[in-house]
């Protein structure tokens, strides 16, 4: 059992390769995705896999990010509209759900009752819809990419982590009692960012398999 093992060859990081498989635009995957698996097993060759896996961690990254840059600076307005629509969408689905909230929580005097359970009820839910309306506007500007798929999904959750620091950044300027802040709501945008990637990677998931098909055993 151990001689088959030794016998298989090495294999680029698996992570890295997913990566790479999941962010690298769909109509050119295939033949990058390709060609660092060449040059990966001639460096395994020459090199050992060793040196040879942290070759492909490196170039795979970088073609990542060159890949989303050129993406970006080819279709620079249909991107622009995509992240600002995404943007006023989560914006407007979190302040609806919010008003909806509170009107139900009054009308029923919920505060006077229970303050604490007011306040929960006002907070909790509303930031669990912000984080499924972050999964689906995800997942749907990455419907309307196109070729481009998750590379929009992933400049809009950037969006939001940068709007989220610039709003740190003002309530520090303005001398503003912002840290408190900051640590109650860093992590629901941290999650909302995350689940705007996880929708766009369920679509593009879904249309590689559509266009691989089914495996014939």
């Amino acid at each position: 059992m151990d001689d088959q093992q030794n016998l298989q060859p090495p294999q680029p990081p698996p992570i890295t390769e997913w990566l790479a498989t999941l962010f690298l635009p769909g109509d050119v995957a295939e033949s990058i995705m390709g060609d660092l698996q060449e040059e990966f097993s001639g460096l395994v060759v020459k090199s050992g896999s060793s040196l040879a896996r942290s070759w492909y961690r490196r170039h795979a990254l970088r073609t990542i990010f060159h890949a989303g840059a050129n993406a970006s600076r080819d279709a620079p307005l249909p991107m622009l509209i995509r992240v600002i629509g995404g943007l006023w969408t989560i914006g407007f689905a979190t302040s609806y759900t919010q008003h909806a909230m509170r009107m139900f929580l009054d009308a029923n005097r919920v505060y006077e009752i229970h303050p604490n359970a007011y306040l929960f009820w006002l907070k909790f839910p509303t930031e669990i819809g912000r984080i499924v309306v972050c999964g689906l506007v995800g997942s749907l500007i990455t419907i309307l990419g196109n070729r481009k798929e998750l590379i929009a999904a992933t400049t809009l959750a950037f969006a939001q982590i940068a709007m989220f620091s610039a709003g740190a950044i003002a309530c520090f300027a303005l001398g503003r009692d912002w840290f408190h802040w900051f640590v109650a709501m860093a992590p629901w945008n941290l999650l909302c960012a995350a689940a705007t990637i996880v929708g766009g990677a369920i679509v593009r998931k879904t249309r590689r398999s559509d266009r691989i098909g089914p495996s014939v055993p």
